[in-house]
């Protein structure tokens, strides 16, 4: 759960010298802003073009499957845990389930306002509202959410990725931002750094968290 694609494509899809070649490429329109895939399938967040998934050969070739537009809103991230794909939008966040062939269903919305990042980490789902705060949800068997606990400390909160016993957040202008949960799923804030500039998005390997910063690079 903690990986943001499966094992075999992190480890597989670029050589070890570091090198990239160009493969394929589609386009079903609108913008496409985040991507995540479960080994088997691409989902893509695609703004007013809703969520889409995609399947790859064994040669990196992309073949469009799916979408789905619930209500009409945007979609900006897009994460899963295995079972179901959930999906920040303009209005909350939004579950999914996908069949063997990669079609597409629509489960359930939390309505929150723009969610701009989600991730989750085996036990809780967690979602970067941006002014509407960072948030923790449960999800039941059926996919159904529940928000377990809202933190209001700053307003950009934009994206999230955690490792371990932390969970991380680009916090925009405030920089990076580590937070725990609980066995409840309740946030407490640990400690920050911001070095300057806009901290639009978060990752890690492990051991090291790499911020992208907008205009001043990325920083580890």
């Amino acid at each position: 759960t903690w990986n943001t694609l499966a094992p075999e494509w992190t480890t597989n899809a670029i050589p070890e010298v570091g090198a990239l070649t160009y493969i394929d490429a589609d386009d079903q329109g609108d913008d496409y802003y985040d991507i995540w895939g479960d080994g088997t399938f691409l989902y893509a967040a695609c703004g007013a073009g809703g969520l889409r998934s995609y399947s790859v050969d064994g040669s990196g070739n992309l073949a469009y499957i799916d979408a789905d537009i619930n209500g009409g809103d945007s979609y900006y991230s897009v994460w899963g845990d295995g079972t179901f794909i959930y999906t920040g939008t303009s209005s909350g966040i939004k579950s999914y389930s996908v069949d063997g062939g990669g079609n597409l269903t629509w489960i359930a919305a939390a309505a929150l306002g723009n969610v701009l990042g989600v991730w989750g980490d085996g036990t809780w789902v967690y979602g970067t509202c941006g002014s509407s705060g960072f948030k923790s949800f449960s999800v039941d068997g059926g996919g159904n959410l529940t928000v377990e606990y809202s933190l209001f400390a700053i307003t950009g909160y934009t994206r999230v990725w955690g490792y371990g016993s932390f969970v991380y957040v680009a916090a925009g202008a405030y920089g990076f931002w580590t937070h725990s949960a609980d066995a409840f799923g309740d946030l407490t804030f640990v400690d920050s750094d911001d070095q300057g500039d806009v901290y639009n998005d978060i990752f890690g390997n492990g051991t090291f968290a790499f911020a992208a910063c907008g205009a001043d690079g990325v920083r580890s």
